[in-house]
């Protein structure tokens, strides 16, 4: 069972990023389609589920036999009774049924690997290379400017010309942004900022020359695909999780092999953001200026998501419309007021609020005591070489868009970069690319 344990989570982790699902019911809200209201099966949820249900299994009843001190208990106590009003009052049993069971599976997997001590060094070295086919993806898309549908994959199709597509749009041009196999580029290029901010840890870490290779080489594939989203959140998440990781691992790098492993990794990423910024620079300034009709569009429609929010937030201010059933509300905002839109509802595009309106304050209160709870579970072996960057990530992320709250692949990259703050930190790896940890 532990061998079936140990090659799961790693095909979990390969899978995670793949959006190869079976549709067996769409959802519509308002006359459009539904993301959070479509019942489905992904492909990952299979090796996930195995992996969550053998890691458990081995832990056998050490959980069990851990002694919780009597204020945690009451915190514990106190998070389900909020959670479950939350949940009860929902609007749509599907869309909160789906998004609970996203949120066990992904809960579950990190548990997991938390009871079987993983390291955070394989766990991101799994990440690294589970990024890569997306990010060689990313990089092919940007250039040849087409997305050919791939289902088995999970890859929808898209063209620069069409209505849907993410474009990058100035003048005569429409560039299409890189998709990689994710279903927006804003989520792919949160993958790579949380991959950028993991490559400093890794690098110090690495016990063979071809280690720290491996891992320069996917810092400089990283930053290509990342500017080729022309994704500002991540962009912003992404410089600020690099140079964190860089300054603290840089800081506690005992070898001057480590810090020069660590300069060239500076390096490559600095001058491929350089020759990024000198070779697309007309593109970097649409999407930063903000002047031209799309970019201008999707201001206002970030603006309107957050207005249209509260609003929502205030008809059920204290359990909310249901986990992932928040859309809910953003339409029945729009019924009331008698406000069409040519647009699709859209949840907040700040993950707090987002959760305000899904769970109300109950949810909002039982999802702090989880986390101070997990905190306190955590702090005495909290490290900033690779928390502080990831997390900072996650905030930043958070604060810029709501994927990491509402959709599966968003929630699955809060999952990793949860289970990235809560793995052990070892050693300095025995062997080359941590293929021997655990």
């Amino acid at each position: 069972m532990r061998q079936l344990f140990h090659v799961s989570w790693r095909v979990a982790l390969l899978c995670l990023p793949w959006q190869t699902q079976w549709i067996l019911q769409t959802g519509s809200i308002g006359g459009f389609p539904w993301e959070q209201g479509t019942l489905r099966i992904y492909a990952s949820w299979m090796p996930l589920a195995v992996a969550a249900g053998t890691g458990l299994l081995l832990s056998g009843k050490r959980s069990s036999a851990q002694q919780w001190h009597s204020r945690e208990r009451l915190m514990r106590i106190l998070a389900t009774l909020f959670l479950t009003g939350a949940i009860v009052g929902t609007s749509s049993w599907t869309a909160t049924g789906m998004w609970a069971l996203e949120a066990f599976l992904l809960a579950a997997f990190v548990f997991a690997l938390f009871r079987q001590h993983v390291s955070s060094q394989t766990i991101g070295f799994w990440f690294v290379l589970a990024l890569l086919p997306h990010t060689a993806l990313g990089i092919w898309q940007f250039f040849v400017q087409d997305i050919g549908g791939a289902s088995v994959l999970g890859i929808a199709e898209h063209r620069p010309w069409a209505s849907g597509t993410s474009v990058v749009e100035h003048g005569l041009y429409r560039v299409l942004r890189a998709y990689g196999g994710f279903p927006h580029p804003n989520i792919f290029g949160g993958w790579l900022a949380a991959g950028l901010a993991l490559l400093p840890f890794l690098v110090r870490q690495a016990a063979a020359k071809y280690g720290v290779l491996f891992y320069v080489f996917s810092g400089a594939a990283f930053t290509a695909a990342l500017l080729f989203t022309f994704s500002r959140g991540a962009w912003v998440a992404a410089v600020f999780g690099f140079f964190f990781a860089f300054a603290v691992s840089l800081k506690h790098a005992s070898f001057r092999a480590d810090k020069q492993s660590l300069w060239l990794l500076f390096a490559v990423v600095a001058a491929l953001t350089a020759w990024g910024a000198v070779t697309q620079w007309d593109h970097i300034y649409a999407r930063i200026a903000a002047t031209e009709r799309l970019e201008q569009w999707s201001l206002v429609s970030r603006k309107t998501s957050l207005i249209e929010g509260w609003e929502a937030w205030k008809l059920r201010p204290v359990t909310g419309f249901g986990p992932g059933a928040g859309i809910v509300g953003i339409q029945d905002i729009r019924n009331r007021l008698s406000r069409p839109s040519p647009a699709a509802p859209e949840p907040p595009h700040i993950v707090p609020l987002s959760m305000l309106v899904d769970m109300g304050i109950l949810g909002f209160v039982a999802f702090i005591l989880a986390t101070f709870i997990f905190w306190n579970r955590r702090k005495t072996r909290f490290s900033w070489h690779v928390s502080g960057p990831v997390l900072a990530v996650f905030l930043l992320l958070a604060f810029t868009d709501h994927y990491l709250w509402t959709l599966w692949p968003g929630m699955a990259l809060g999952a990793v970069i949860l289970l990235l703050c809560a793995a052990d930190i070892p050693p300095k790896a025995p062997g080359p690319l941590h293929g021997k940890g655990a």
